[in-house]
């Protein structure tokens, strides 16, 4: 009887979609809060600093 072909090979990483559910969810969270604080506007604390450069980093796509 031949070996069966269908196991995934040992360097194949595990399945992460729960983790990637979760990890999506705590990001999202984390966006959430730093927009919620730079709503009272920019105060130039470490908060602050942060949403700037997140908002950076998103926004760069729309850049020409």
């Amino acid at each position: 009887m031949t070996p069966a072909t269908t196991s995934a090979p040992a360097t194949a990483p595990p399945a992460a979609g729960g983790e990637l559910t979760k990890l999506h969810a705590v990001m999202r969270e984390q966006l959430d809060d730093l927009i919620a604080h730079a709503e009272a506007g920019l105060c130039d604390c470490p908060r602050c600093r942060r949403y700037e450069l997140v908002r950076d980093a998103l926004l760069e796509v729309f850049r020409d």
